[in-house]
């Protein structure tokens, strides 16, 4: 789910693609207990401060198991985005990290507010995580590698219809010959946009710079474009490539998007020296209709 979302443009609607086999079993999972207390601030909603702390609890989890160490793979923020991402939510979903959030429950949460002598009072959203996070299993293989590019930083969402929103190209490089698994994630879910019910075996070569849709299947319809839901301007996002020695299937045989901590398992399961990850982090915003492209 690229809750931002990425949309499938296709000229017919069909279900997605989906597999049968399953991934190895996960590795075995380590559970914190993380607190956090956000204060409410700076234009701020409740929910976002809600948000914020269980990026934050997530974000400290890893840490706390695995560290920060990396696999060695490419993670970057592109363009001046960078400084409106949150550094919380983007460690929390490092596809490079040697663990990864496969679940959490909020034990308790509450809002308090804390009076000041010489200013108002503050309101500070105070909550209780158990943060389960699982190791990769082995260590990366240092000759297999995966590097990504997208053909912007910003996409602008103009209407509800897909076709007047900016579209997203990502240029995937292998050091391996690999099958491709390319998804958007957004919040807290996980979204599959290759393989999809057109593209049933996504496959990469050694060396090859490859487009995802190639132009050959934009010419013939098959487009991701950008769009945000009702009530929100702008959002960030993160594309994530993954390439594994085999096929991997998706959590979902339909094909349907899941939960982070789904996609975390899925991730996790597939042995660290099998797989090669990428990721990218853009921003999505409406914009006007005459706004340049």
């Amino acid at each position: 789910m690229f809750a931002l979302r990425f949309i499938l443009f296709l000229a017919a609607a069909a279900t997605i693609f989906g597999a049968t086999r399953s991934p190895a079993q996960a590795p075995p999972a380590e559970t914190v207990v993380i607190s956090q207390r956000v204060r409410l601030e700076g234009g701020m909603t409740r929910a976002d401060a809600e948000r914020v702390a269980l990026e934050a609890a997530m974000a400290e989890a890893v840490r706390r198991v695995a560290g920060v160490r990396v696999a060695g793979t490419e993670s970057m923020v592109t363009g001046d985005s960078a400084g409106t991402i949150s550094s919380r939510y983007l460690a929390s979903v490092r596809l490079d990290a040697e663990g990864h959030v496969v679940g959490w429950v909020v034990e308790r949460a509450r809002w308090l507010t804390i009076k000041q002598r010489r200013s108002p009072s503050d309101l500070v959203f105070e909550a209780t995580y158990r943060v389960t996070v699982a190791r990769d299993a082995g260590r990366a293989d240092a000759g297999f590698r995966l590097t990504m590019a997208v053909n912007r930083s910003r996409f602008g969402v103009r209407s509800a219809t897909a076709a007047d929103n900016d579209e997203v190209i990502a240029t995937i490089t292998p050091t391996r010959e690999a099958y491709l698994t390319l998804a958007s994630i957004s919040g807290d879910s996980a979204r599959r946009l290759v393989p999809n019910q057109v593209i049933a075996t996504a496959r990469v070569e050694a060396g090859a710079r490859s487009e995802w849709p190639s132009a050959e299947w934009r010419d013939r319809g098959l487009r991701f474009r950008v769009g945000l839901p009702p009530g929100t301007d702008r959002r960030t996002e993160v594309l994530a490539a993954v390439a594994t020695s085999e096929p991997v299937p998706w959590p979902r045989a339909d094909g349907a998007p899941v939960s982070l901590p789904e996609f975390n398992r899925w991730l996790v399961a597939i042995p660290a020296d099998r797989r090669a990850v990428a990721q990218q982090t853009v921003m999505v915003e409406r914009v006007g209709v005459d706004a340049n492209k």
